[in-house]
């Protein structure tokens, strides 16, 4: 234990910053010690103890200080705080990482499952389309502007009003292309209904 033996137990005062001086080279040499730690960075370890170097010296110029107890309690207390707040803070940033990580990764599989699944469906949407184009001379006018409407997503009844028909006329149509396209589809193996 390291009491204040060179300061005959009392603090050293403020006009004395030579006593000052010599007690922080002191507890720095000490906190340096405590602050061993494997799990410790390099880089962190210096700030750690500068850390412990400045909660002490704070606590030294508080009027509530105890001359009677060890400043190795302050010392063991003010390392042991800093090492258990680094050793939480490292873990949060870790834990932080790896649900970084797993997060981006899954966003990376799925991105890969959709673009796949896409790719597929693109290439089945290329082959109907490609059907419906040679066989598109098959329908009539009447029946060409309706599935026109129908690909640009209009509604029966507004391709009535545009076209100035009976909807009656609209709905009939439609059952003449579906029927049409999946005589198509089936015949070219597309549609399996």
């Amino acid at each position: 234990m390291t009491y204040f033996r060179y300061f005959d137990r009392h603090l050293p005062s403020d006009s004395d910053p030579y006593q000052y001086d010599f007690l922080i080279k002191h507890i720095a040499i000490l906190a340096q010690k405590g602050m061993k730690d494997y799990s410790i960075r390099p880089c962190d370890y210096d700030d750690m103890v500068q850390e412990a170097v400045w909660a002490i010296y704070e606590k030294l110029k508080q009027k509530n200080f105890h001359n009677d107890i060890p400043i190795d309690h302050y010392i063991n207390r003010a390392v042991h705080m800093r090492k258990v707040d680094y050793r939480r803070r490292k873990l949060r940033h870790i834990e932080r990482h790896t649900d970084y990580v797993n997060e981006q990764s899954t966003q990376l599989y799925l991105k890969m499952q959709s673009q796949s699944y896409s790719t597929e469906d693109q290439l089945y949407a290329d082959d109907i389309k490609a059907c419906i184009e040679r066989h598109f001379n098959e329908m009539s006018s009447f029946e060409t502007q309706v599935f026109n409407y129908l690909v640009k997503e209009w509604t029966p009844i507004e391709i009535a009003t545009h076209l100035n028909v009976k909807n009656k006329q609209v709905y009939n149509a439609i059952y003449r292309i579906r029927r049409k396209l999946k005589k198509v589809l089936r015949t070219e193996n597309l549609f399996d209904n």
